[in-house]
């Protein structure tokens, strides 16, 4: 049987939330909301939670689509993303709880879709949080997005290879974690003993954006566990980092900055 348990965590605090929320959201994961939302086929009147939200890109595009006589929670337990995707929905128009996707604070099918963007792989137990995730949305969707392998991800192996040469074998574990829970017959077995009964998985592709290679590592240093590796460099090994990133992203520069493909699964699961 597949190990599926004790992934690693990426947490981050202050003012890296904010970060996260500037820097990571619009170069890395509002393009993908759409794909979630019509994976769940929220609409007008649903009530749709979003379990470990972040800032909470993903609740606020499910509010905008299910409307006055729907309801959004976003769930996480990240004290600084919470906050930061507070002050990012303008016009409360999300209720913002502060709980554990391991075990969620609400009753059996309290919902009617539920979603999760890029945060299974970090909890503890995905198979307990899948299975929560099942429990409170009843005969409902549950939606989870998950990178598809660093093998199809290429700059993001080779950049998490540049870490490792520049600050550290801990500093290219971190940014190789979110693919963790990448390979599909380990995530469609997470699934299956968290007991659903139908699991499609699609893959789907959006471009990931950046300004330049100096931006791409200092965007995410200051979002993301790689502060304080990277944070610890020199400004000689910091330069030297830089460049070499530049290197590996050479071909996906333009004449508007850095595009490169991001590769996704799309999990929809039913009990």
């Amino acid at each position: 049987m597949t190990n599926i348990s004790e992934p690693s965590g990426w947490q981050v605090r202050g003012s890296a939330a904010e970060n996260y929320e500037r820097y990571l959201v619009p170069a890395l994961f509002a393009s993908w909301v759409p794909d979630l939302l019509d994976a769940a086929g929220v609409r007008d009147g649903h009530r749709v939670l979003d379990v470990a939200c972040g800032t909470g890109i993903v609740a606020r595009g499910a509010a905008g689509r299910v409307g006055a006589n729907g309801r959004v929670v976003g769930l996480d337990i990240n004290d600084g993303m919470l906050e930061t995707a507070k002050a990012a929905d303008v016009g409360g128009v999300v209720e913002w709880k502060d709980g554990d996707a391991s075990e969620i604070p609400f009753g059996d099918g309290d919902f009617d879709a539920v979603l999760c963007q890029q945060g299974l792989q970090f909890v503890p137990d995905p198979v307990r949080a899948a299975g929560e995730m099942g429990r409170v949305v009843g005969d409902g969707p549950v939606v989870v997005s998950v990178w598809s392998p660093l093998h199809e991800n290429v700059v993001w192996d080779r950049f998490a290879d540049a870490l490792g040469r520049h600050a550290g074998a801990g500093a290219a574990e971190i940014m190789r974690s979110p693919f963790q829970l990448s390979d599909p017959d380990r995530l469609r077995e997470v699934f299956t003993r968290a007991g659903f009964s139908a699991v499609d998985l699609a893959s789907r592709t959006h471009p990931a954006r950046f300004a330049s290679a100096e931006a791409m590592v200092r965007e995410e240093q200051s979002s993301s566990p790689l502060a304080e590796p990277v944070g610890a460099l020199d400004s000689e090994a910091w330069g030297a980092l830089v460049e070499d990133v530049a290197t590996i992203l050479a071909e996906h520069s333009g004449e508007e900055g850095i595009s490169f493909p991001m590769h996704s699964q799309i999990v929809t699961a039913r009990r």
